[in-house]
């Protein structure tokens, strides 16, 4: 039994879904589903097709490094931040987009898909981080 120690030894190569953004894009697209899709609003639509981008990009690529060397995702998390995803609750006044709780969703469910340890920063330091966005 492993316990958390790190996984050596291992010859796994990445997998297309992790390395390149077209595949990341084109996997994700195809499990939206058109009933519920139809449900969103043309801003929720941006906001996913926004943090799909960037996950595909910026997240994705790095996820299973940070995860097999315990590194902590700053460049991960300032991208989200530089993009306006962390305020995404918050009002214009206090730095933040003012969009929808299901914006919010939609967002973390695209970049818990990435990265699961991304998603729980991102969760814990919601409160604070519409003052570091726009």
């Amino acid at each position: 039994m492993n316990h958390g120690a790190p996984v050596t030894g291992t010859n796994l190569e990445p997998l297309a879904i992790d390395t390149d953004p077209a595949v990341y894009r084109l996997i994700h697209d195809s499990l939206d589903e058109p009933a519920s899709d139809n449900l969103l609003t043309e801003r929720e639509r941006q906001i996913r097709a926004k943090t799909r981008d960037l996950v595909a990009t910026e997240v994705a690529p790095r996820a299973a490094a940070a995860d097999r060397d315990h590194k902590f995702v700053h460049d991960s998390v300032q991208a989200l931040m530089a993009a306006g995803l962390c305020g995404l609750l918050f009002p214009e006044r206090l730095g933040g987009t003012a969009d929808t709780t299901v914006s919010y969703a939609i967002a973390m469910e695209e970049i818990t898909a990435a990265c699961a340890a991304l998603s729980i920063l991102v969760k814990a330091l919601f409160p604070c981080a519409a003052r570091y966005t726009g």
